[in-house]
Protein backbone atom coordinates (compact mmCIF):
# COMPACT_ATOMS: atom_id res chain seq x y z
CA UNK A 1 0.00 0.00 0.00
CA UNK A 2 1.61 3.24 -1.14
CA UNK A 3 0.45 6.01 1.17
CA UNK A 4 2.45 8.60 -0.70
CA UNK A 5 -0.15 8.73 -3.45
CA UNK A 6 -3.14 10.12 -1.52
CA UNK A 7 -2.53 10.76 2.20
CA UNK A 8 -6.17 11.71 2.81
CA UNK A 9 -8.96 10.63 5.16
CA UNK A 10 -10.97 9.74 2.06
CA UNK A 11 -8.41 8.30 -0.34
CA UNK A 12 -8.16 4.69 -1.41
CA UNK A 13 -4.73 4.65 0.19
CA UNK A 14 -5.75 5.55 3.75
CA UNK A 15 -8.80 6.32 5.80
CA UNK A 16 -9.18 6.37 9.56
CA UNK A 17 -10.30 3.00 10.94
CA UNK A 18 -14.00 2.50 11.75
CA UNK A 19 -15.10 3.31 15.27
CA UNK A 20 -16.80 5.73 17.62
CA UNK A 21 -14.85 9.00 17.57
CA UNK A 22 -15.23 11.95 19.92
CA UNK A 23 -15.92 14.90 17.62
CA UNK A 24 -17.38 17.64 19.83
CA UNK A 25 -17.84 18.81 23.38
CA UNK A 26 -21.45 18.63 24.60
CA UNK A 27 -21.57 22.34 25.43
CA UNK A 28 -20.86 23.26 21.81
CA UNK A 29 -24.28 22.07 20.63
CA UNK A 30 -27.07 24.32 21.89
CA UNK A 31 -30.85 24.02 21.56
CA UNK A 32 -32.48 25.65 18.52
CA UNK A 33 -29.11 26.59 17.00
CA UNK A 34 -27.34 24.44 14.37
CA UNK A 35 -23.56 24.17 14.69
CA UNK A 36 -21.32 24.10 11.63
CA UNK A 37 -18.09 22.10 11.98
CA UNK A 38 -15.66 19.96 10.01
CA UNK A 39 -14.52 16.45 10.91
CA UNK A 40 -12.79 13.82 8.76
CA UNK A 41 -12.53 16.56 6.15
CA UNK A 42 -16.34 16.64 5.83
CA UNK A 43 -18.68 19.64 6.34
CA UNK A 44 -21.08 18.61 9.13
CA UNK A 45 -23.91 20.17 11.11
CA UNK A 46 -24.92 19.32 14.68
CA UNK A 47 -28.22 20.18 16.37
CA UNK A 48 -30.48 18.94 19.15
CA UNK A 49 -33.95 17.52 18.63
CA UNK A 50 -36.94 18.03 20.94
CA UNK A 51 -35.56 15.33 23.26
CA UNK A 52 -32.19 17.15 23.39
CA UNK A 53 -30.47 14.31 21.55
CA UNK A 54 -27.61 15.43 19.32
CA UNK A 55 -28.19 14.93 15.59
CA UNK A 56 -25.18 15.10 13.25
CA UNK A 57 -25.67 15.25 9.49
CA UNK A 58 -24.05 16.48 6.31
CA UNK A 59 -24.06 20.27 6.23
CA UNK A 60 -24.76 20.49 2.49
CA UNK A 61 -28.34 20.81 1.23
CA UNK A 62 -28.78 18.43 -1.74
CA UNK A 63 -31.01 20.99 -3.52
CA UNK A 64 -28.58 23.86 -4.21
CA UNK A 65 -25.62 23.13 -1.93
CA UNK A 66 -26.30 25.73 0.78
CA UNK A 67 -25.08 25.21 4.34
CA UNK A 68 -27.89 23.85 6.49
CA UNK A 69 -26.17 25.27 9.58
CA UNK A 70 -27.23 28.75 8.41
CA UNK A 71 -30.86 27.67 8.73
CA UNK A 72 -33.09 26.97 11.71
CA UNK A 73 -34.59 24.13 13.73
CA UNK A 74 -38.32 23.40 13.39
CA UNK A 75 -39.26 20.79 15.97
CA UNK A 76 -37.34 17.69 14.92
CA UNK A 77 -36.30 19.04 11.53
CA UNK A 78 -33.50 21.23 10.26
CA UNK A 79 -34.58 23.89 7.75
CA UNK A 80 -32.39 25.00 4.84
CA UNK A 81 -31.91 28.80 4.81
CA UNK A 82 -32.03 29.00 1.00
CA UNK A 83 -35.43 27.59 -0.02
CA UNK A 84 -36.89 26.26 3.22
CA UNK A 85 -36.40 22.54 2.54
CA UNK A 86 -36.92 20.65 5.82
CA UNK A 87 -34.91 17.53 6.66
CA UNK A 88 -35.88 15.07 9.39
CA UNK A 89 -33.59 13.48 11.95
CA UNK A 90 -32.98 10.48 9.68
CA UNK A 91 -31.93 12.80 6.86
CA UNK A 92 -34.96 12.50 4.57
CA UNK A 93 -36.53 15.62 3.08
CA UNK A 94 -39.78 15.94 5.04
CA UNK A 95 -41.18 19.07 3.39
CA UNK A 96 -40.58 21.32 0.38
CA UNK A 97 -42.46 24.64 0.59
CA UNK A 98 -42.68 25.06 -3.20
CA UNK A 99 -44.64 21.84 -3.70
CA UNK A 100 -46.11 21.63 -0.17
CA UNK A 101 -45.09 18.00 0.32
CA UNK A 102 -42.09 15.83 1.23
CA UNK A 103 -39.53 14.33 -1.16
CA UNK A 104 -38.50 11.04 0.49
CA UNK A 105 -35.91 10.32 -2.19
CA UNK A 106 -33.99 13.50 -1.34
CA UNK A 107 -31.81 13.03 1.71
CA UNK A 108 -28.66 14.01 3.57
CA UNK A 109 -26.32 11.62 5.36
CA UNK A 110 -26.85 11.20 9.08
CA UNK A 111 -24.25 9.84 11.50
CA UNK A 112 -25.12 7.78 14.55
CA UNK A 113 -24.25 9.56 17.80
CA UNK A 114 -24.13 9.19 21.54
CA UNK A 115 -23.24 11.61 24.32
CA UNK A 116 -21.25 10.74 27.41
CA UNK A 117 -18.84 12.38 29.88
CA UNK A 118 -19.21 15.83 28.31
CA UNK A 119 -18.26 14.60 24.82
CA UNK A 120 -20.19 13.71 21.67
CA UNK A 121 -19.22 10.60 19.72
CA UNK A 122 -20.13 9.73 16.13
CA UNK A 123 -19.87 6.43 14.36
CA UNK A 124 -17.29 6.69 11.58
CA UNK A 125 -17.82 4.22 8.73
CA UNK A 126 -20.70 1.74 8.75
CA UNK A 127 -18.92 -1.24 10.26
CA UNK A 128 -20.22 -2.96 13.37
CA UNK A 129 -18.56 -1.40 16.39
CA UNK A 130 -19.74 -1.04 19.95
CA UNK A 131 -20.25 2.29 21.72
CA UNK A 132 -17.17 3.08 23.79
CA UNK A 133 -17.98 4.49 27.22
CA UNK A 134 -14.73 4.51 29.20
CA UNK A 135 -14.94 3.22 32.77
CA UNK A 136 -12.07 5.39 33.90
CA UNK A 137 -13.55 7.08 36.91
CA UNK A 138 -13.95 4.83 39.91
CA UNK A 139 -15.63 7.63 41.81
CA UNK A 140 -19.16 8.77 41.05
CA UNK A 141 -19.17 11.60 38.46
CA UNK A 142 -20.79 14.01 40.91
CA UNK A 143 -17.74 13.67 43.16
CA UNK A 144 -15.41 14.91 40.43
CA UNK A 145 -15.06 18.58 39.56
CA UNK A 146 -14.34 18.91 35.84
CA UNK A 147 -12.96 21.85 33.87
CA UNK A 148 -12.53 21.93 30.09
CA UNK A 149 -10.79 23.74 27.26
CA UNK A 150 -9.99 23.01 23.63
CA UNK A 151 -7.30 23.90 21.09
CA UNK A 152 -7.11 23.58 17.32
CA UNK A 153 -3.69 22.29 16.24
CA UNK A 154 -2.41 22.53 12.64
CA UNK A 155 -1.27 18.89 12.71
CA UNK A 156 -2.46 15.58 11.33
CA UNK A 157 -4.43 13.24 13.62
CA UNK A 158 -1.52 10.77 13.73
CA UNK A 159 0.98 13.31 15.04
CA UNK A 160 -1.31 14.64 17.75
CA UNK A 161 -2.05 11.16 19.15
CA UNK A 162 1.51 9.86 18.89
CA UNK A 163 2.78 12.83 20.88
CA UNK A 164 0.82 11.56 23.90
CA UNK A 165 2.32 8.08 23.48
CA UNK A 166 5.88 9.38 23.35
CA UNK A 167 7.07 9.38 26.97
CA UNK A 168 10.76 9.70 26.00
CA UNK A 169 10.35 13.36 24.95
CA UNK A 170 9.50 14.47 28.48
CA UNK A 171 13.08 15.31 29.68
CA UNK A 172 13.65 17.40 26.57
CA UNK A 173 10.42 19.09 25.43
CA UNK A 174 9.13 19.50 29.00
CA UNK A 175 12.41 20.02 30.83
CA UNK A 176 11.04 23.20 32.46
CA UNK A 177 7.64 21.71 33.37
CA UNK A 178 6.37 18.13 33.83
CA UNK A 179 9.63 16.57 32.57
CA UNK A 180 11.95 18.11 35.16
CA UNK A 181 12.34 14.85 37.06
CA UNK A 182 12.02 12.41 34.16
CA UNK A 183 14.95 10.12 33.44
CA UNK A 184 16.38 9.55 29.97
CA UNK A 185 16.20 5.88 29.01
CA UNK A 186 13.49 4.97 31.52
CA UNK A 187 10.88 2.67 29.96
CA UNK A 188 7.39 2.01 31.32
CA UNK A 189 5.53 -1.26 31.41
CA UNK A 190 3.04 -1.44 28.56
CA UNK A 191 -0.20 -3.29 27.90
CA UNK A 192 -1.00 -3.43 24.18
CA UNK A 193 -4.33 -4.67 22.87
CA UNK A 194 -6.79 -4.33 20.01
CA UNK A 195 -8.68 -1.74 22.09
CA UNK A 196 -5.81 0.53 23.01
CA UNK A 197 -2.57 1.14 24.85
CA UNK A 198 -1.91 1.42 28.57
CA UNK A 199 1.45 2.18 30.17
CA UNK A 200 2.77 2.97 33.64
CA UNK A 201 6.00 3.29 35.59
CA UNK A 202 4.83 2.09 39.02
CA UNK A 203 1.63 0.69 40.45
CA UNK A 204 -1.09 0.85 37.72
CA UNK A 205 -3.73 1.07 40.45
CA UNK A 206 -2.26 4.43 41.50
CA UNK A 207 -1.28 6.03 38.19
CA UNK A 208 -1.20 5.19 34.49
CA UNK A 209 -1.65 6.61 31.00
CA UNK A 210 -4.09 5.01 28.58
CA UNK A 211 -5.16 5.56 24.98
CA UNK A 212 -8.46 3.95 24.05
CA UNK A 213 -8.90 3.55 20.31
CA UNK A 214 -9.83 5.43 18.33
CA UNK A 215 -9.22 8.84 19.94
CA UNK A 216 -9.52 9.28 23.72
CA UNK A 217 -6.65 9.39 26.22
CA UNK A 218 -6.36 9.51 30.01
CA UNK A 219 -3.54 10.47 32.33
CA UNK A 220 -4.61 8.93 35.64
CA UNK A 221 -2.31 10.91 37.91
CA UNK A 222 -4.09 9.84 41.10
CA UNK A 223 -7.60 8.82 42.19
CA UNK A 224 -8.17 12.49 42.99
CA UNK A 225 -6.71 14.08 39.87
CA UNK A 226 -6.89 13.04 36.20
CA UNK A 227 -6.59 14.54 32.75
CA UNK A 228 -8.55 13.24 29.78
CA UNK A 229 -8.01 14.26 26.18
CA UNK A 230 -9.88 13.66 22.92
CA UNK A 231 -8.31 14.09 19.50
CA UNK A 232 -11.01 15.12 17.00
CA UNK A 233 -9.78 14.69 13.38
CA UNK A 234 -10.77 17.86 11.53
CA UNK A 235 -9.05 17.33 8.20
CA UNK A 236 -5.71 16.15 6.80
CA UNK A 237 -3.80 18.97 8.49
CA UNK A 238 -5.82 19.91 11.59
CA UNK A 239 -6.83 18.19 14.84
CA UNK A 240 -8.95 19.65 17.63
CA UNK A 241 -7.85 18.71 21.12
CA UNK A 242 -10.48 18.60 23.86
CA UNK A 243 -8.94 18.50 27.33
CA UNK A 244 -10.79 17.81 30.56
CA UNK A 245 -9.32 18.07 34.04
CA UNK A 246 -10.98 16.06 36.80
CA UNK A 247 -10.36 16.47 40.51
CA UNK A 248 -12.06 15.28 43.67
CA UNK A 249 -10.76 18.15 45.80
CA UNK A 250 -11.15 21.95 45.77
CA UNK A 251 -14.60 21.54 44.29
CA UNK A 252 -16.26 24.47 46.04
CA UNK A 253 -16.14 28.09 44.82
CA UNK A 254 -14.19 30.29 45.05
CA UNK A 255 -11.41 27.73 45.61
CA UNK A 256 -12.58 25.78 42.57
CA UNK A 257 -12.37 28.90 40.39
CA UNK A 258 -8.79 29.56 41.48
CA UNK A 259 -7.81 25.92 41.02
CA UNK A 260 -9.52 25.88 37.64
CA UNK A 261 -7.61 28.97 36.49
CA UNK A 262 -4.29 27.57 37.68
CA UNK A 263 -4.85 24.10 36.17
CA UNK A 264 -5.86 25.55 32.81
CA UNK A 265 -2.81 27.80 32.71
CA UNK A 266 -0.44 24.94 33.54
CA UNK A 267 -1.94 22.53 31.04
CA UNK A 268 -1.98 25.14 28.27
CA UNK A 269 1.70 25.82 29.00
CA UNK A 270 2.55 22.12 28.78
CA UNK A 271 0.56 21.72 25.55
CA UNK A 272 2.29 24.77 24.07
CA UNK A 273 5.63 23.04 24.61
CA UNK A 274 4.30 19.99 22.75
CA UNK A 275 2.75 22.05 19.99
CA UNK A 276 5.99 23.90 19.24
CA UNK A 277 7.72 20.64 18.35
CA UNK A 278 4.86 18.58 16.93
CA UNK A 279 3.94 21.28 14.39
CA UNK A 280 7.52 21.07 13.10
CA UNK A 281 7.37 17.34 12.30
CA UNK A 282 7.53 16.30 8.66
CA UNK A 283 5.65 14.83 6.98
CA UNK A 284 2.43 15.80 8.71
CA UNK A 285 0.94 12.32 8.39
CA UNK A 286 3.29 10.07 10.37
CA UNK A 287 2.26 7.07 8.26
CA UNK A 288 4.14 8.68 5.37
CA UNK A 289 7.31 9.04 7.41
CA UNK A 290 10.55 7.09 7.13
CA UNK A 291 11.67 7.18 10.74
CA UNK A 292 14.35 5.38 12.75
CA UNK A 293 12.10 4.25 15.62
CA UNK A 294 13.74 3.31 18.92
CA UNK A 295 12.83 0.90 21.72
CA UNK A 296 10.88 3.69 23.41
CA UNK A 297 8.66 3.96 20.31
CA UNK A 298 6.97 0.60 20.95
CA UNK A 299 3.67 2.32 21.75
CA UNK A 300 3.80 4.34 18.53
CA UNK A 301 4.45 1.17 16.54
CA UNK A 302 1.35 -0.41 18.03
CA UNK A 303 -0.77 2.66 17.26
CA UNK A 304 0.40 2.64 13.64
CA UNK A 305 -0.36 -1.06 13.39
CA UNK A 306 -3.93 -0.31 14.50
CA UNK A 307 -4.19 2.48 11.93
CA UNK A 308 -2.87 0.36 9.09
CA UNK A 309 -3.23 -3.35 9.81
CA UNK A 310 -1.54 -5.51 7.20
Amino acid sequence: MDLRTKPSFHSEAFTLPPGWYVVLESSEVARKKPLSFTRFGLPLVAWRNSDKKVIIQSNICPHRGAKLSLGSINGDRIVCPFHGFEFSQDGHCAFIPEIQKPAPGLKIKRYETFEFAGWIWIKWQDDECKELKPNWFKQAPERLYTYRFSELWPVHFTRSVENQLDFSHLPFVHRTSIGRFSKVGQHPKAELSDDGIKFYFGDPEKSFVELLFPNIWLNYISPKYMLSLAFAPVDDSHTKLYLQGHRAHLAWPPLSWLANYFDRAVNKWVLSQDRRVVTSQEPQNSLLASEALMKSDELIRHFRKWLLPK
